[in-house]
């Protein structure tokens, strides 16, 4: 793995990075100072004085975090500016850059104060709708659905939101879409340009190469609800319903109140509730009526517009 130092648009920051990333944009213009900074270094096996550990994540008392991963290494993320990386032998920068895109990510936004959505996020007719749910009820397969129908790729899995003038926006994440075989296989897609995200790991992912893009203004969510449904349907909700249970809104919800911010979590989750339409939306399992759902979504832009 070559250490070619460049800085990276990164969830709404600069990341100066020795890792080579694939899956977020190259900064236009490189700057000094960066917002934050990933180098390879030596990363303990414990942290001192931790508050909460799990075979995965680590949260020590100064907010400082841990994230073990076997396939790519060792993460210690402290103050929402600086990540050091000890790699585990034989790992792939697109390895790497799967942990750094999901649990590190989460961890590094907690810090710096971003409301991160467990969401993936398109920009259409210049307004962004971010795709909410948990893990598995397919956010990546109505975005690259919507992608294949023109929309743009602002973040997939973790949609960061920031209040800018009392205005919500979203600002651009990972854009390599994750997906499953069966997704891949109902788009059509070419199957060359599809990378596991470990090995061994029947989920792939696919860059959607983009320049760095400018905040959008977020101007609805479409939360994806989970069972079995026998058609699509769209549903407004309204009140502190529209945004709870938290946990199937806010990623590593649970990370976020370790680290100090349960009050400005709920605080920004009921603003975006007060500020912009939130729908339910029901799919089938099958992926026949896929595109059906996409024009459900467009009617939520109409009203977001």
């Amino acid at each position: 793995m070559t250490n070619a130092v460049k800085d990276y648009a990164f969830y709404g920051s600069r990341l100066r990075s020795e890792v080579p990333l694939s899956l977020v944009p190259f900064c236009a213009i490189q700057q000094d100072p960066p917002d934050m900074e990933l180098k390879f270094g030596h990363v303990p096996e414990f942290l001192p004085e931790t508050v909460w550990s799990s075979p995965f994540v680590s949260i020590a008392a100064n907010g400082s975090a841990l994230v073990r991963a076997p396939s790519a290494g060792r993460f210690f993320v402290k103050d929402g500016r600086e990540i050091t990386l000890e790699s585990a032998s034989g790992s792939t920068a697109l390895e790497i850059e799967t942990f750094l895109m999901s649990a590190v990510a989460g961890i590094i936004l907690h810090q710096r104060g971003v409301l991160p959505l467990h969401a993936s996020c398109v920009e259409i007719d210049g307004i962004a709708i971010a795709v909410c749910g948990i893990s598995g009820l397919g956010k990546s397969t109505l975005a690259a659905a919507l992608v294949r129908q023109g929309a743009i790729l602002i973040s997939d899995d973790i949609c960061p939101v920031w209040f800018s003038e009392g205005v919500a926006v979203a600002m651009q994440g990972s854009t390599g879409l994750r997906l499953w075989p069966d997704s891949r296989k109902a788009f059509q897609t070419d199957e060359t340009f599809w990378s596991p995200i470990r090995a061994g790991h029947a989920k792939q992912v696919r860059a959607v190469h983009q320049p760095e893009l400018r905040p959008r203004r977020l101007g609805a969510i479409i939360r994806l609800l989970g069972g079995t449904h026998a058609k699509a349907a769209i549903t407004r909700l309204r009140g502190p319903r529209a945004v709870s249970p938290l946990d199937e809104v806010i990623y590593r919800l649970k990370l976020g109140r370790l680290l100090g911010r349960s009050a400005t979590l709920f605080r920004d989750v009921m603003r975006l509730a007060q500020a912009m339409p939130v729908y339910a939306l029901q799919r089938p399992a099958s992926l026949h009526s896929i595109d059906y759902v996409t024009r459900l979504v467009s009617t939520v832009v109409e009203d977001a517009a």
